[in-house]
């Protein structure tokens, strides 16, 4: 029952990631400035899409495999697994990667803008993403699916899955520290305005469905690893739908954020200027603004008086 439902669910639930987060695409470029366009949230935006793309295909294989339209292989199952699984990092390192660049922005503004560090975390993100691509590429090339003498590609995804675990933790704990960090920043500025109080909505959004979707999940499955005595039996059934869990995780992380960046709410900005040291006579000002048309963060630095 559970196979046949995932292997009508993964196809949908992915056609429809791919769309939403095409739109997605569409609706940010349309709305950015050239000089906002190239960072962490349309790294972000783009891993969403090669994510759909990539499960579409698998999703797909493994439904026409199950109808015996595909000659018999038994290695396929294996590396539809293993490519999910690496897909399933591949967000989460992006993820992380967002989370990070917001914590960034909130802690070193200046930094931030003169050092353009959002386009370096888009690139360190990508950078890493290509290398978990190349390792789990070239372990489903060379080594056997299954060896007790040598590596094999289950001990490769083993490991992935624990890098992928200490990911997803990291980027709660970093969407944490965001929305307090926000939440002191728009204190001091005295902005109660409702305006203000959205800008944490889509971190809070993400924070809660990465939780419930992705972490209590991946904890449990965990718990009955290490746990050999008392393993619990339900928490096995719960696992058998972990990748039906993160694709829903997706899916309405897209809607939502879709759904706020296309919202024209009276006040668009908020905006926190500092003066900072002159330099040879020129005064800089930093700007520090949250544009709703973004959904992200951007810091320009301003000079003159």
């Amino acid at each position: 029952m559970a196979a046949s439902f995932q292997l009508f669910y993964l196809p949908s639930v992915s056609l429809a990631t791919l769309f939403l987060s095409s739109c997605t695409l569409v609706v940010y470029v349309k709305r950015s400035k050239k000089s906002q366009l190239l960072g962490m949230f349309l790294a972000h935006i783009v891993t969403y899409i090669f994510f759909a793309s990539i499960n579409l295909v698998t999703s797909s294989l493994s439904l026409l495999h199950f109808y015996s339209l595909l000659p018999c292989n038994p290695f396929l199952p294996l590396t539809v697994t293993s490519v999910e699984e690496l897909t399933q990092q591949l967000v989460s390192v992006s993820g992380t990667s967002l989370a990070l660049d917001r914590v960034f922005i909130m802690s070193t503004p200046v930094s931030y803008a003169k050092m353009s560090i959002s386009s370096k975390v888009a690139a360190l993100s990508l950078a890493v993403n290509a290398t978990l691509s190349a390792i789990l590429t070239v372990t489903l090339l060379r080594f056997p699916p299954v060896s007790e003498n040598s590596t094999s590609t289950y001990d490769v995804i083993k490991y992935l899955t624990l890098f992928f675990n200490f990911t997803l933790l990291f980027e709660v704990l970093l969407n944490i520290i965001f929305c307090v960090q926000f939440g002191r920043y728009a204190k001091k500025q005295s902005a109660t305005c409702k305006q203000t109080i959205q800008i944490n909505h889509i971190t809070l959004f993400l924070c809660a469905s990465q939780t419930f979707f992705c972490v209590v999940p991946n904890a449990l499955a965990i718990y009955n690893e290490h746990v050999e005595d008392s393993q619990l039996e339900w928490i096995d059934n719960v696992n058998q739908y972990n990748h039906v869990y993160f694709t829903a995780n997706v899916l309405l992380s897209l809607l939502f954020t879709l759904h706020k960046i296309r919202q024209k709410p009276k006040g668009t900005q908020v905006v926190q200027s500092v003066t900072a040291r002159e330099v040879n006579g020129v005064r800089e000002n930093l700007v520090v603004q949250y544009d709703y048309y973004h959904t992200y963060l951007t810091a320009v630095v301003v000079y003159g008086a």
